[in-house]
């Protein structure tokens, strides 16, 4: 099997510890989608940014390293499920991405609600890949999540 890429996205942490968990048991490369105008602190005024984006379909920009779309065939997206939804910088890098015979997994960090509508709307946003799996997580600290992976990428 070879590495996956594995890309996060987070707000609270959830999400880097388990993009972490999966690089510990798998391998791969991890980077990080990060907003180029940072989130609040404040989570309030965090959730407003959030709602109004969600709420606009933007695509706000984002900061991410150069990523050698040729020297893998999995990618491993970790991020959190925002108003049953994928955050707008997820939206951004996915619409970037070159994913031409790719796969994807998803692994949404969620407090109960599940995948929700994120994988309807990544498909939305960049059509290209050979497939796109969601996987929920609610709890960051239980690993189960990697045998899920592991069997999705053979």
């Amino acid at each position: 099997m070879a590495a996956p890429f594995i890309c996060y996205f987070t707000y609270t942490g959830n999400s880097k510890k388990i993009a972490e968990t999966v690089q510990a048991y798998i391998g791969g490369n991890t980077v990080e989608i990060r907003a180029t105008t940072p989130y609040s602190s404040n989570y309030q005024t965090t959730v407003k940014q959030a709602q109004q984006e969600h709420n606009d379909l933007s695509y706000p920009a984002i900061t991410i390293p150069a990523i050698n779309w040729a020297s893998f065939n999995n990618l491993i997206l970790v991020f959190p499920n925002w108003y049953d939804s994928i955050p707008r910088p997820v939206a951004t890098f996915f619409k970037q991405a070159d994913l031409k015979g790719k796969n994807v997994i998803c692994l949404v960090s969620n407090s109960s609600s599940g995948t929700g509508d994120c994988i309807t709307d990544l498909h939305d946003v960049n059509d290209e890949s050979e497939t796109i799996d969601g996987i929920s997580v609610s709890d960051p600290s239980w690993t189960g999540y990697v045998d899920v992976v592991k069997s999705d990428l053979n």
